[in-house]
């Protein structure tokens, strides 16, 4: 299975897309601004993978003692997507998940104008939830919408009220 998980900073500016197959890292493809947040690390996991920590601490004093590495997964580990997720997590990062079926639907909807970004990632992380019939609709509905010479704003943003109203 194809997953697509597109990522976000906290200020909700589109980051990078990264792309598994049956939980295995294929690809990421990072915008200038997540050049600056996530090719380092990109770099680091490719040459290092992604570690898992264990955090000890003192029972008496409650206080952080230290930690230890105790697993790290290559970028074709099957468990480096779990911790991925985990990484962006604990670093504020918003991210969601889009199934291969809906990958069209969101590049249309990423090339929408006036859509506000909330409803934008709300809807984007609500995709895989769309049945592939649908997915196929609401993809038609709005191509056929943004190929006219003269985009209809209000028609379009009909259209996407109308599909928010579905998955949600």
């Amino acid at each position: 299975m194809l997953e697509k998980i597109i990522i976000f900073n906290q200020k909700q500016e589109f980051l990078a897309e990264v792309v598994f197959k049956d939980s295995i890292f294929q690809q990421f493809i990072l915008n200038d601004k997540g050049n600056k947040y996530l090719e380092y690390w990109f770099e680091e996991w490719r040459l290092h993978g992604i570690s898992e920590f264990k955090f000890y601490f003192n029972t008496i004093t409650q206080e952080n003692r230290g930690w230890s590495s105790i697993n790290n997964f290559s970028l074709h580990n099957d468990n480096f997507i779990q911790f991925f997720k985990k990484w962006l997590l604990e670093n504020s990062f918003l991210f969601f998940s889009i199934p291969k079926e809906a990958w069209e639907l969101w590049h249309l909807l990423e090339q929408v104008q006036k859509i506000d970004l909330s409803i934008l990632l709300n809807l984007g992380a609500n995709l895989k939830y769309l049945k592939s019939k649908n997915i196929i609709t609401w993809k038609k509905r709005i191509e056929s919408e943004l190929t006219k010479s003269q985009v209809d704003q209000a028609k379009i943003s009909k259209i996407i009220n109308k599909m928010t109203k579905e998955i949600l």
